[in-house]
């Protein structure tokens, strides 16, 4: 070591911090514990996927069926599948509300068994006259019904973690079931929700890890790991945006919107885009080249929530899933009638989404 290594390193010791060095020294070391926690949710989250994958039996491929191109085909479609808001756990009492809501684990498995039969003859019936090989599922999370209420903690049918290996188990069952339908199935999953969270109040920082529906989607990917036709899309993000045959679709649970006098707020900033879009394609028509870019790159043309458990479309471009518990004793209690079902939809290249249906179960 040099001499003046040495003196610098005495006078180091001995000269106290500045205020700023000290700061600093201190948002080292927080940004230091940070990461530290960002490595440790993450590596948690690979070996708990991992067990699982080792764990789990896959469920064997049913047969592919024989795709068959409509007679009328012309541009090639896809058909959307929203599926959300299932709260395996929750069990809603028929007393309760009234008799317009029911729901259990053995009411969750009938529903959704139902639903992708009306779904899959559906897709078959259009396929006599449209080109439609690809298959999307937003899977858009709320699958479990989770302890983030003192009310739920109490009387939900199973605990948190038995409710996220059901929930995968019964989401494995349904792709596994269109999938031999689908030359092409592209799975959307998202993670962040509400009721799946593990944090008492909402967060956005880490939202994705800190939620039950990882597990959801781990364990439906273990079962479905022999399945050679699965695309899965899972970023970790609060949104997706996904590209269905050149039709843009911002896929999202929901749960972060918030409402003003009961209007959703996301409907009152698309009115003012709208708005300002409106004003500056008159100032930027020359600029028509650069926009037609910046929207092919980082716009979109539908948003898909779920959260809201009343199946509708807004203004032609946000379309909202239904649930799969229905009415329960909150909609009761606040005069909301759900009816339990999910949404499905064609997309075409050009026209856009067409012939949009909330499935409605039996009962």
């Amino acid at each position: 070591m040099k001499i003046s290594d040495v003196v610098k390193e005495q006078r180091d010791k001995s000269t106290p911090l500045s205020d700023r060095e000290k700061f600093l020294t201190k948002e080292n070391t927080s940004l230091k514990n940070q990461i530290l926690r960002l490595q440790e949710t993450s590596g948690f989250q690979q070996i708990l996927t991992e067990k699982i994958l080792k764990a789990v039996e896959a469920l064997s491929p049913l047969e592919p069926r024989p795709y068959k191109v409509g007679k009328n085909a012309e541009a090639e479609m896809a058909a959307v599948l929203q599926l959300s808001d299932w709260h395996i756990g929750e069990q809603i009492s028929a007393r309760e509300t009234g008799g317009f809501g029911l729901y259990n684990w053995a009411m969750a498995q009938e529903r959704a068994n139902y639903i992708v039969t009306k779904f899959l003859n559906w897709l078959e019936s259009h396929r006599a006259s449209f080109k439609i090989p690809k298959v999307y599922i937003f899977g858009q999370a709320d699958w479990v019904s989770g302890d983030i209420h003192k009310e739920l903690l109490v009387t939900n049918e199973f605990p948190l973690p038995e409710q996220a290996v059901r929930s995968g188990q019964l989401f494995a069952q349904v792709i596994a079931r269109i999938a031999p339908h689908a030359p092409e199935l592209h799975v959307v999953a998202i993670e962040p929700d509400n009721h799946g969270r593990l944090q008492p109040k909402p967060q956005f920082k880490q939202k994705a890890q800190n939620n039950m529906s990882f597990v959801t989607y781990a364990m439906a990917e273990a079962l479905l790991k022999e399945h050679g036709n699965i695309n899965w899309i899972n970023n970790h993000r609060i949104r997706e945006l996904v590209n269905v045959v050149g039709q843009k679709f911002l896929v999202e649970h929901g749960d972060v919107i918030k409402s003003w006098q009961g209007i959703p707020y996301m409907g009152m900033m698309r009115q003012a885009a709208k708005e300002a879009s409106k004003h500056m394609r008159a100032i930027l028509e020359q600029q028509r080249r650069e926009l037609s870019r910046m929207h092919n790159e980082y716009g979109f043309d539908y948003v898909a929530l779920a959260h809201f458990h009343v199946p509708n479309v807004i203004d032609n471009q946000i379309l909202v899933n239904g649930s799969l518990s229905g009415t329960s004793e909150f909609d009761e209690g606040v005069g909301r009638y759900a009816k339990p079902s999910q949404v499905s939809f064609l997309v075409h290249p050009k026209y856009g989404f067409f012939d949009w249906v909330p499935w409605s179960t039996k009962r």
